[in-house]
């Protein structure tokens, strides 16, 4: 018996376990953990948005602001996707679990052990990559400071530039560092879960297709059988056998899926809103930045959003298209087996599976959104629109 809390999940329980999302254990510290958290996440949300009311609000200063609040609100946005479904996610991955429990051919094991360990690879690699990029975007400001002092600029104000607008209405010299303090705080929460709950759903999703690949594997085992071994009674009850468990371990993956995408759909559809709003109002930053007086401490933080946005879209399209691609591997095997060499009993049973395969399945998210590698050039490619307009605007 494999525990996969041990081999694959240790990287996303510690990760987890550090922004109080891991499912488990849930005591009144984790709890009280939470509410702070989200705190201070909706807290710089608010000090953004008050910046409204001590400057006048025109378009452009709409835009600067914004281009930092939607990002927080994908921050919480994720956060609040674990926080609010402990025991949605407890149950995939006891379900998961089970499934794994009840593998028995070692063939089978090795496939779903194939699947984890690129699950983990998937975690190595991200991990260090998102905490270099935390490390360079929190330090980035210290950075600033200690050039200026070396090579002072003479400007009014250089030492207490932030990357975004806000307004905590009090002294931004006297009290700098404190909030730095609080933006970064806020931010170290916001790129942990958002690294957190991103690396666990690639390894749910990657296990899932170790599924379906299993599914895939008794089809093809179960024709093998008959092709290769006398045909008798007691081979043809293996066979149909192998097909039904095939059948039996698609529906669990397919459910899997479903009950995941179900629980998660409304979180998964304010998240594309806010997802093609940051990055087209990042882009316009970006742009206006570039085209006038280049101020490496604003163009920071768009360019940092962006690559995440990028790196994160690209990569949760691939996993869901990967889903796609297993599942209609499963009706491949089954079209491509000798099917018609089996008697009449084992034909039915493999046409009644095939037809389950004419209706395609995809990863649905927010109940609007097919996700995909075709779809995700379209999410791009709807930024990009949104940047245009308001490049023309």
């Amino acid at each position: 018996m494999v525990c996969l809390r041990t081999r694959y999940f240790r990287v996303n329980r510690l990760l987890l376990l550090m922004v109080g999302l891991w499912p488990y254990k849930q005591s009144k510290i984790t709890r009280l953990q939470l509410i702070l958290f989200q705190s201070i996440l909706l807290s710089l949300v608010l000090f953004q948005l008050s910046s409204f009311l001590t400057s006048k609000c025109t378009a452009q200063f709409a835009i600067e602001v914004f281009s930092g609040v939607f990002p927080i609100i994908g921050f919480m946005i994720k956060y609040n996707m674990y926080s609010l479904n402990f025991n949605y996610v407890k149950y995939l991955l006891e379900l998961i679990q089970y499934t794994c429990d009840e593998l028995k051919d070692k063939s089978e094991v090795a496939i779903l052990e194939e699947y984890g360990k690129t699950g983990k690879r998937y975690i190595n690699v991200l991990a260090p990559i998102g905490i270099i990029g935390l490390l360079i975007f929190l330090s980035y400001p210290f950075l600033m400071i200690i050039l200026d002092i070396i090579s002072p600029t003479n400007k009014p104000g250089s030492l207490t530039q932030l990357q975004f607008v806000t307004e905590y209405f009090v002294d931004r010299e006297k009290y700098f560092y404190l909030i730095l303090l609080h933006t970064n705080i806020a931010y170290c929460i916001g790129y942990s879960a958002l690294l957190a709950v991103g690396t666990m759903n690639l390894t749910y999703f990657q296990l899932i297709c170790g599924m379906f690949k299993i599914s895939s594997y008794r089809v093809k085992k179960a024709m093998m059988i008959y092709t290769l071994e006398i045909s008798n009674t007691r081979n043809q009850q293996l066979v149909q056998q192998n097909i039904s468990y095939g059948v039996d371990m698609h529906r669990k993956a397919m459910w899997i899926i479903n009950v995941y995408t179900s629980k998660m759909e409304i979180f998964y559809f304010f998240l594309i809103i806010s997802g093609i709003a940051s990055c087209s109002l990042n882009l316009f930053r970006i742009f206006q930045l570039l085209s006038s007086d280049i101020n490496i401490v604003k163009l920071t933080f768009p360019c940092i959003t962006l690559i995440v946005f990028y790196i994160y879209t690209i990569i949760a399209m691939n996993c869901a298209q990967q889903i796609t691609d297993h599942n209609d591997d499963m009706f491949a095997t089954a079209y491509n087996v000798k099917w018609y060499m089996a008697p009449l009993n084992i034909q039915k049973t493999i046409l009644f599976m095939l037809q389950k395969g004419t209706k395609p399945f995809h990863v649905n998210l927010g109940g609007i959104f097919i996700a995909s590698l075709e779809n995700c050039t379209k999410l791009m490619s709807i930024s990009m629109s949104y940047f245009t307009v308001l490049c023309s605007m």
